[in-house]
């Protein structure tokens, strides 16, 4: 069963698009493209700056896992000083195959 995750939220006030992507792209590399059970990961924003991170998992523990040790990663501290918290919202889907 395939786990669709989905955040959406807005940067903080006065973060650069380059640092965003920066960040982002370490968060990447660096920890969830190494989680098990890793699928894929896509990035996307809308021209008011929204954002979007669209992360597919292979199952319902593996998607568990991640989130339970994100905030440990060095990478996802950096990534997450960016984000305006307060916007953060996190969707879970169970994908019919």
């Amino acid at each position: 069963m395939t786990i669709l995750e989905i955040a959406t939220f807005s940067l903080r006030t006065g973060v650069s698009e380059r640092a965003y992507l920066e960040a982002d792209e370490a968060v990447e590399r660096t920890y969830v493209s190494a989680q098990p059970g890793f699928r894929s990961r896509n990035i996307g924003s809308t021209d008011d700056g929204n954002r979007i991170v669209v992360v597919y998992w292979a199952d319902t523990a593996s998607a568990d896992a991640s989130m339970a040790s994100y905030m440990e990663a060095p990478a996802t501290g950096d990534f997450m000083a960016l984000v305006d918290a307060d916007t953060m919202v996190m969707t879970r889907y169970t994908m019919t195959e």
